[in-house]
Formats: C-alpha cells, structure tokens, sequence
C-alpha cells in the first residue's frame, strides 16, 4: 500500500471515542465514515495516535485502524504516531505488523516526533525508523542509541508487505531533516504541513537532501466551500505536494442516529478529475 496516492483522510478521533452518552454507537460511526470516503475515492484513511488535546478523549489509532479495516477492503490504513509520548517503536512496530495482518497489507505508519523544538526530534526520529524498519524485516535486530535501545529483537509473524508497512516521516515547520540522512532509504514518504511556500521549502530541503525527488504529503485542514477546497488542493499540488491529506475538524450531524464526517469529494474530485467521456460510436465515422 503506497502512502502517497493522492487523498487521504484523517478521520476526527474525538467523536469515535467510546461515548456511552453520545448518539449513535463508536462502531455504526466508523463503519459508516469508513465506507463513504472508500465510495468517495479516497485512497487513505488515517488515524491520529498523537496526545489528544484538553477535553477532547480519544479512542487508540492502531485498534481504530484495525476496527475500519474491515468496513472497507480497499481503502488504505494509515496510523500517525508520535515519538513524544513515551511509546517505545519496537512496540508500534509490532503493533503495525498486526494491522498490516489483519488488512491484508493496507498498513502505514507516520511517524512524528512531538518534541517542541528542532533539538532532539530529528535523532529520535532517526532511531525510532531504523527500529521500525528493521522489525518490520523481522529481525533479529539491535540498535544501541540516544534515545532507544533494542537487543537482538525478533518480530515474528512478519508483515503482510514484503518490507512492511510504508514509514512516513512527519516534520515540523522548525525540524530540520539532516539527522535523518542515514535513513533516507528506509523512508518511503515525508509530510508536512503549512501553506504552500512552505510545501515548497520542504520540497526543495528534501529533494536536496536525497540527491532526486521524494514522496511529500500535505497534512491540514481545508476550510470554506467545495470551490475553495479543491483551489487550495490544486495549489498545494503545485507548491510540490504528492498527496493531500485531510484534517477532519469534526463532524456532520445529520439527525439523532447519524454523525459523519465532512464529505473529502470535493477535495477528491479537484486532485482526480473524472476521465473524459467516451464518444458515441458512429459520432467519429465518416459519412458513408
């Protein structure tokens, strides 16, 4: 499953949780949501496993994943996890193996740092790829560095993807990416955010940084009308993004029984223009 083709959706976390007072049920709500984006062409459905914000809980991303793999058997699963939380990567490695299992190899994980400044992120980073990267091969494997440290670790069953799971590098505006020049290699997509001089900035630094082109993935939100979301798609396109991946904000309430979240057509259909229609036959045939 490549991590870079073109939609992706991350779906709000908050409403999923287990909510014994909401409407609804967390399962009817990701069984629906699932379906519509895969019907909608979206090529990606993601999960956020960073820290949840002040009142706003939060179901865990990988069993989420897990749970929406099978509502839908196209669509792929991706998990964004941060490094800052104290969730050691031979764990996450393991943990993505199995939903790699259960969805017939429709795993990927995005890996961020969460460290607030540029100092230490990028060299957990670094450690917490090759870590991953190694596990998913399944070992034995051992990396002795800074921040983790791993002896002859096996993972066994592997993963389902020769390789494993994609690995996406998610950068912060202020983390530079030369600490992760080491693992270039084992790097299969980078994400960002920003506006678009910023995606471009981003393109320029790691396009240089791996001697070619890479994948890079834009991660927001995207506010305003269908007409306004699908220009500030094409545009980041532009800018140098291979990929958008939409930041769900929260959900449509239609109803008692019904949440769901925001339509991502308008977005699909502004970065995958519908195919020309065939012409009639006989419209193209000479007059006889």
């Amino acid at each position: 499953m490549h991590p870079s083709l073109g939609v992706g959706l991350e779906l709000p976390a908050h409403p999923i949780a287990l909510d014994p007072g909401a409407p609804g049920t967390s399962r009817e709500d990701l069984v629906r949501a699932v379906r519509a984006a895969g019907a909608a062409g979206v090529d990606m459905i993601w999960f956020d496993g960073t820290p949840p914000r002040a009142g706003a809980p939060r179901a865990e991303a990988v069993t989420m994943a897990a749970g929406a793999s099978v509502a839908d058997g196209r669509v792929g699963l991706g998990v964004r996890l941060t490094l800052a939380d104290g969730r050691h990567p031979a764990v996450v490695a393991r943990e993505l193996t199995a939903l790699d299992l259960m969805s017939g190899g429709r795993a990927v994980l995005a890996l961020c740092s969460g460290s607030p400044g540029p100092d230490d992120g990028p060299g957990r980073l670094a450690e917490a790829v090759a870590i991953c990267h190694g596990l998913f091969g399944g070992g034995p494997m051992g990396v002795t560095g800074r921040h983790y440290r791993v002896a002859g670790a096996v993972n066994r069953p592997g993963p389902r993807q020769p390789g494993g799971p994609p690995i996406v590098v998610e950068l912060g505006p202020d983390e530079p990416a030369d600490a992760l020049e080491p693992c270039l290699d084992q790097v299969a997509a980078w994400m960002t955010g920003g506006d678009e001089a910023a995606v471009a900035a981003r393109r320029r630094s790691l396009d240089g940084l791996a001697g070619g082109p890479v994948t890079l993935l834009w991660r927001g939100p995207l506010d305003g009308g269908d007409t306004e979301v699908g220009d500030r798609a094409r545009r980041l396109v532009e800018a140098g993004a291979d990929g958008v991946v939409l930041v769900s904000t929260g959900w449509v309430v239609d109803g008692a029984d019904d949440r769901r979240p925001p339509d991502p057509g308008p977005l699909v259909r502004a970065l995958r223009p519908p195919a020309a229609e065939p012409a009639e036959p006989g419209l193209s045939e000479p007059p006889r």
